[in-house]
């Protein structure tokens, strides 16, 4: 998991190559962040323009080789190298560390998000179902897309290999959040790439896990969900935004299978998304 502590976002008119005869500016905005100091992110950035000023400068005189190594210090001055992998950061204020695998941000909306790097949550917005479950569907058997997931569940649980999996079931305002726990559920690893794909998860989100190296579930309302605008800044909206939220829910807790789920991250999601407080969703 990447999350930056300090991060800046900013936006320059940069000038660019000549078209038609004539030089053009263009804008580029960038967000970099440290896990050191503000100053440091400020470094990065400063870098980060003056890398793309240079090579804007260039116009198309330039190789494959020195587009290569254009993307290189880029990626590297951005800080996405880990252990030679591309990383994409988390550029969210962190308003809570459970432990080390697993902290509190708020989002770009103002929702606060759990990052987790042991438990794994699928967002499931639609339940595409498989020739065999349309078939079933049609004699009446795991009609309804909860029954299809509960379904899927008790399949791989019926299998040896996954004696070591916990599932916990959710709906949400606009579809299903499964939680995993089993061995082995590294966010980019290939047994959490098939449970995604075996699911049906959001293939964005699915994306954003192996990127991020965590996975992700949002644990208090959208905004816009209690009639409010996005956050744009100020302790006075985050306030009552609180307020607000305490007459919604996140997500409705359905059922559990398989092993059982006592994670501190599980214990965390269930208390803040109000879960089993049967108040609307949002």
């Amino acid at each position: 998991m990447k999350i930056w502590r300090y991060w800046l976002t900013e936006t320059r008119s940069l000038h660019c190559e000549v078209v038609a005869g004539k030089p053009f500016e263009e804008n580029f905005r960038v967000t970099v962040g440290s896990n050191v100091s503000e100053s440091e992110a400020m470094d990065r950035l400063e870098a980060i323009f003056t890398e793309l000023a240079d090579w804007n400068a260039k116009g198309k005189r330039y190789s494959e080789k020195d587009l290569e190594e254009h993307r290189r210090r880029l990626c590297e001055l951005h800080g996405w190298f880990e252990d030679g992998e591309y990383v994409r950061p988390i550029c969210e204020s962190v308003i809570y560390e459970q432990d080390s695998l697993n902290v509190v941000t708020r989002n770009r909306y103002g929702a606060e998000v759990l990052n987790s790097e042991e438990t794994c949550f699928i967002d499931i917005d639609h339940v595409r179902r498989t020739f065999g479950e349309s078939l079933r569907a049609i004699f009446g058997v795991a009609r309804s897309p909860e029954d299809v997931l509960v379904a899927r569940m008790e399949a791989l649980l019926s299998r040896s290999e996954n004696a070591d999996l916990g599932f916990r079931l959710y709906r949400t305002a606009a579809g299903f959040r499964l939680v995993v726990e089993g061995r082995r559920l590294e966010p980019d690893g290939p047994r959490t790439r098939t449970l995604m794909a075996f699911f049906n998860a959001d293939h964005l989100y699915a994306n954003l896990c192996v990127s991020q190296k965590c996975y992700r579930a949002r644990l208090t309302p959208k905004p816009w969900r209690m009639k409010m605008k996005r956050y744009e800044g100020g302790n006075s909206w985050i306030e009552e935004y609180d307020r607000r939220r305490q007459d919604y829910a996140v997500c409705k807790f359905v059922c559990a299978k398989g092993r059982r789920l006592d994670s501190p991250a599980i214990a965390l999601h269930d208390e803040k998304t109000l879960c089993e407080s049967g108040l609307p969703l949002a």
